[in-house]
């Protein structure tokens, strides 16, 4: 995630941003209802740590660090499960997976999927799979 720009005055900006109730609606959709109440409870959880003396600012610097390393934990993880599929060990990174995924989830980190192996990845380009190739 890059850096955020830089604001005048986030904190009087968000403090306006509070004026504003987010209403949802009963004919909405539901993937724009989750994403509403995701906004509520960001904007409230943010209020809260403006109130205990935060400023906005610090609060997205440290969300935007907490965002990138999460992501390079994800990518080293992968790369892990991977060495494993590649050397044709695919308990070995089964096992990798798993744990893996048990650390993120403890630090609150999206887990990963089971990236392809070496030749999932040779027949996916040449097109074995079936799958519509540009």
């Amino acid at each position: 995630m890059p850096p955020f720009p830089p604001m005048a005055d986030a904190d009087a900006a968000f403090r306006k941003s509070l004026e504003r109730e987010i209403i949802i609606l009963d004919g909405e959709p539901e993937d724009v209802k989750e994403l509403k109440r995701s906004v509520i409870a960001y904007r409230e959880e943010m209020r809260k740590l403006v109130e205990a003396g935060h400023s906005v600012a610090d609060v997205l610097r440290e969300h935007r660090e907490l965002v990138n390393r999460d992501a390079e934990l994800r990518a080293e993880g992968t790369r892990l499960v991977k060495g494993f599929l590649d050397s044709g060990d695919e308990e070995g990174a089964r096992l990798c997976l798993k744990q893996v995924n048990a650390e993120l989830a403890a630090i609150g980190a999206q887990e990963i999927e089971m990236p392809l192996s070496r030749e999932e990845r040779r027949a996916r380009a040449r097109g074995a799979t079936g799958e519509y190739q540009k």
